[in-house]
């Protein structure tokens, strides 16, 4: 199961390392912080694509909020679900 550890902000974020488990399964780590145990590790490539594309959209709907001339109101544009 993919999961998040977070004890801290996300700064500087960084590929941890990727190792095999006892059953075979392979897993990777992302740092979000580097002086803190701020990471999100990941046992699928499938959750890893999936969490950046999320993150390459949330980027994008940040930068055209910040682009927009007009204000929108408050609770932002759409609701976090895709919608």
């Amino acid at each position: 199961m993919s999961y998040i550890s977070t004890d801290a902000t996300v700064t500087e974020s960084s590929f941890g390392h990727v190792w095999r488990t006892e059953d075979g399964t392979v897993c990777a780590t992302v740092y979000l912080n580097p002086t803190s145990r701020a990471f999100v590790t990941f046992d699928s490539p499938v959750d890893a694509r999936a969490v950046a594309a999320e993150c390459i959209e949330a980027a994008e709907a940040m930068e055209r909020l910040g682009a927009e001339s007009a204000a929108i109101p408050a609770g932002g544009e759409g609701t976090g679900d895709g919608t």
